[in-house]
């Protein structure tokens, strides 16, 4: 799903841009090529039997009627003669459709070869009697997208030509050919509803329906559905639709939402490209769409007397759509990579795009009244520099963000984030109205390691509690939700996962440590226990519109994602609890536990077939090691499908922790609060006890010693070197703070915790030292 993702985005790109740049024959090839072909066919064009099967174009190059005998289409380069071409002549410039539908009809009819496309990719051969050989390897394809062949290369598109020359009019000649619909069409639909169509004030993503005919039309003859193999999904209210009149249905999956003036289907429409049918009742076709490369806010439908679909800026529910264009218009592209270049105090960017170019350098999304881009820009300062392209004939082009670091060398990865100034540090942007946790905003986010890096548009807001208000160098977190492309991937940790759904960019001033004590905290956790639910983080260097925020450590986020990635979950079956239960049935857990007799075997087995007791063990040994006074509100709970249906608990947020040289159990085991309480109640049952014990003991031959921390801290400090400084300069805070307080930590980090925390938990159970080496050596009953 994710490679189909990236294929959508790069068919995006080319319908965007010149669709069609002419054809040239491969080396090696005969008169006869393929020419076009699309291995994942859902609603572009229809065979004789009313499927949608993947189809290859021939077509005859010579200027001379070609015979097709002994000519082969294969889906294997070791079987190049697997299915023969139909014994017929192509006239010069003529194009044979051959749906591979695995049917292997070759009369007079359609022709149909004896194999299907591989939508994951394989090798598509064309073999003729003189030896002509064209070889066609190709990867995963996204639905509907069309792979046209320029020479060597594969080029994706969304605007498919299936009998037609590859031209922008070979296009309007096949959407007048093929689409003929029904008396009632899908007449727009929209991927990502801003506030158009809205209901009690929520937003769902929506379809309008249109009756074409002169006759009135009852909507419950007809059923609506997003699975091509499941027709009768939705069937449609009974209501009567007037000659021209409009309907409106939201796609939300709450069905249970409907009234008498709202409409809401049993399924939501993909972000990353979706398919629509709509059948009637007898289960012949009446319409579909196909809306893949909708801009955020934008629209995909009809207008009246054209063909085919068009895209729109704005949306025009229950209206009649107007302004549309059959294409987006191709992202801008510099000639000079985005990144750090650290050794130049200027630099010099060209840009290169269809139409005109306007840009902007103050990190907001260009518009037609900005600066218009004429000739190459010279930089003076980091930059980050955005750019839209507007071309005649098409719609705007999404934004394109290319930040540039110049004059400064940072031995840290860099992350770059674009962002409309206003909508973040105006009074009541993000940044400013910290109160307000649903304030958001669209951004663009660059990260640079190196050559490595990734490039992508996310939703960013503010993370944290109380740091939202005191903190001037804030939490930000980034999300990558579906309507900006489904989720990063990318390794960014070099750990079993590599896609993520949100990250946080985490500051703290670099002089009290908060930006150092966190992940060196989690990443010691993680490496004495690889159970541990701990957020991973690596520290990077922070810009925001081109302007130098500090050292901030960026780290996993906790979601229902990371839980299901990390348990081995499905998304659809976690359950996260933050702090405290506070109903449903972890709050029925945790009352039969403080509730009922712990040391009675029945009780604690009950409880034990719902709580996972090792990883709560494991959480209060870590939190005891590390004197976390703050590990009460840092807790999660989650459950999943993956968890064998018991909660386990997660552990975050060490701004509060080993800042003392001691290691005590008291603070986890505070029975003021639920978790403190939970764990004293528990403590009460021998097997619970001796679990205590396994806990400490496997963390303690795993290597959670005093020697783990500081050696661990000091790498750390050598890692953010230089960068704390820089971070020290820009947030005011004297250098010698810095030192006394790097000083103070290595002083909480003195030999002496280990036997503390080992001996505080024998004082805790009451067990002899001779129980607690058994423990450690991994020989506890």
């Amino acid at each position: 799903m994710r490679t189909v993702r990236k294929l959508l985005l790069a068919a995006a790109v080319l319908l965007a841009g010149c669709l069609f740049a002419g054809f040239a024959a491969p080396a090696g090839a005969g008169t006869l090529v393929i020419s076009e072909f699309m291995p994942v066919n859902r609603s572009v064009l229809m065979d004789e039997d009313g499927e949608f099967n993947d189809w290859v174009e021939l077509v005859n190059l010579g200027e001379e009627p070609l015979s097709l005998a002994g000519w082969y289409l294969s889906d294997k380069e070791s079987s190049p003669e697997k299915w023969a071409l139909p014994p017929r002549s192509l006239a010069p410039g003529e194009r044979l459709l051959v749906f591979c539908s695995g049917k292997d009809r070759s009369g007079d009819g359609e022709a149909h070869s004896s194999f299907r496309l591989k939508s994951g990719g394989e090798t598509l051969c064309l073999t003729g009697p003189r030896g002509e050989s064209q070889r066609l390897p190709y990867g995963e394809t996204a639905p509907d997208t069309a792979l046209c062949v320029e020479g060597e290369t594969l080029l994706p598109t969304l605007a498919a030509t299936p009998g037609f020359p590859n031209t922008d009019e070979g296009r309007e000649a096949f959407l007048r050919e093929s689409d003929r619909p029904g008396e009632l069409v899908i007449h727009e639909l929209v991927l990502y509803n801003l506030d158009y169509a809205t209901q009690n004030g929520e937003t769902y993503d929506w379809l309008e329906l249109k009756n074409v005919s002169d006759k009135p039309l009852d909507l419950s003859a007809y059923r609506l559905s997003d699975d091509w193999e499941e027709p009768d999904l939705f069937r449609l209210p009974a209501r009567t639709l007037a000659p021209g009149e409009i309907f409106l249905v939201f796609c939300s999956e709450r069905e249970d939402l409907s009234d008498s003036t709202h409409c809401h289907a049993p399924f939501a429409l993909s972000a990353e490209g979706e398919q629509v049918w709509l059948f009637r009742e007898d289960g012949s076709l009446c319409d579909r769409i196909s809306a893949q490369g909708l801009s955020y806010g934008g629209s995909f439908g009809r207008q009246d007397g054209e063909p085919g679909w068009f895209y729109f800026e704005t949306p025009s529910p229950g209206r009649e759509n107007s302004g549309g264009c059959r294409r987006v218009a191709a992202l801008p592209e510099s000639e000079i990579a985005p990144g750090v270049y650290g050794d130049r105090g200027s630099l010099t960017v060209a840009l290169r795009g269809e139409g005109e170019i306007r840009y902007t350098t103050d990190g907001s999304v260009p518009t037609e009244a900005s600066a218009l881009y004429t000739e190459p820009l010279t930089l003076s300062k980091t930059t980050a520099l955005r750019a839209v392209c507007f071309a005649e004939g098409c719609v705007r082009s999404d934004c394109a963000s290319f930040s540039y670091v110049l004059g400064v060398e940072h031995s840290l990865p860099v992350v770059s984030l674009s962002c409309d100034p206003r909508e973040m540090f105006g009074s009541d942007g993000v940044y400013k109205a910290w109160w307000n946790r649903e304030a958001r905003c669209d951004a663009h986010v660059e990260f640079f390691n190196g050559g490595t890096g990734f490039s992508r548009d996310c939703q960013i807001g503010l993370q944290g509690r109380s740091s939202r208000e005191y903190w001037a160098k804030k939490n930000i977190k980034l999300r990558f939700s579906s309507r900006y492309g489904g989720d990063l991937d990318y390794d960014l940790f070099g750990g079993a996962v590599s896609s993520f759904h949100t990250l946080v960019l985490r500051g703290g001033a670099a002089g009290d440590l908060l930006a150092l004590r966190d992940p060196f905290c989690a990443l010691a956790l993680r490496q004495v226990n690889e159970d541990a639910l701990a957020l991973d983080a690596r520290f990077c260097a922070l810009y925001i519109n081109g302007e130098y925020y500090g050292l901030y450590s960026l780290r996993e986020a906790y979601s229902r994602q990371y839980f299901a990635d990390y348990t081995g979950s499905t998304k659809s079956s976690v359950t996260v609890v933050s702090e405290k239960a506070r109903e449903g049935e972890l709050l029925e857990l945790v009352n039969f536990i403080l509730r009922h007799d712990m040391r009675e075997e029945e009780n604690y087995a009950w409880a034990a077939e719902r709580l996972d007791m090792v990883s709560f063990a494991d959480w209060l040994a870590m939190e005891a090691f590390l004197n976390n006074i703050d590990c009460a509100t840092n807790i999660r709970y989650v459950k999943g499908d993956g968890t064998d249906g018991k909660w386990r608990v997660a552990i975050f947020d060490f701004d509060r922790a080993v800042m003392n040289a001691h290691a005590s159990w008291k603070e986890p085991f505070f029975d003021g609060y639920q978790s403190g309480a939970i764990a004293t109640k528990l403590k009460a049952n021998p097997a619970f006890r001796q679990q205590l014990l396994e806990s400490a003991g496997k963390l303690y031959r795993a290597g959670l010693h005093d020697e783990l921390l500081e050696t661990l801290f000091r790498e750390i400090l050598e890692e953010v070197g230089e960068e704390a400084e820089r971070d020290c300069r820009r947030w005011g805070t004297h250098l010698s703070d810095y030192q006394a307080a790097v000083q103070k930590q290595l002083a909480c980090l003195a030999p002496g915790r280990t036997e503390e925390w080992l001996g505080s938990l024998r004082s805790l159970l009451g067990v002899s030292e001779a129980e607690l080496a058994a423990a450690l050596a991994g020989e506890a009953d």
